[in-house]
């Protein structure tokens, strides 16, 4: 998870197109388990895909936990990096607009 902030997709998918593809979905959805597993009062929101044109099909994800700040948004987001494999950022407590 060691990505400079440069090198990631935009934190909200303004502008972006609308994607439904299921099979990455899916993966994103177990991915996002991984991440989150032994975490307890963690709340999941929908699932958001959309094409970037830098990053390809980005998987957000917001999640709430107990200890949130107000005005700000938990984002996991979820892209295939430039080898193909599946790279993942979580950002907590940032200034953003919810999915």
């Amino acid at each position: 998870m060691g990505h400079e902030v440069e090198n990631l997709p935009p934190f909200d998918p303004d502008g972006e197109v609308v994607e439904n593809n299921i099979e990455f979905a899916d993966e994103c959805r177990r991915t996002i388990n991984e991440i989150l597993s032994g975490e307890d009062d963690v709340t999941l929101g929908d699932i958001h895909l959309s094409s970037n044109v830098k990053y390809g099909i980005v998987c957000r994800v917001d999640f709430s936990t107990p200890d949130d700040l107000e005005d700000t948004v938990n984002r996991i987001m979820l892209w295939r990096s430039s080898d193909g494999s599946l790279a993942e950022f979580v950002g907590l407590s940032v200034p953003a607009k919810k999915l």
